[in-house]
């Protein structure tokens, strides 16, 4: 299946996001910031679910 240069760029887009949102929770959480935490984790979770929103979207549309 191929897909054009946007739909790459934008899924790597999300997976960079979705890395750096990892890597911001664990330090908040080690520097014991609770609540920006709390928030990197819901950025996160939303970012997840764009990230599996258009992985479906490519590997399931011809």
């Amino acid at each position: 299946m191929i897909h054009g240069i946007n739909e790459r760029d934008q899924l790597a887009r999300l997976h960079d996001r979705h890395k750096r949102l990892s890597l911001d929770i664990y330090d908040h959480l080690n520097a014991q910031e609770e609540t920006e935490m709390l928030e990197a984790h819901k950025e996160l979770k939303k970012t997840e679910k764009e990230l599996e929103d258009l992985q479906k979207k490519l590997f399931t549309h011809t």
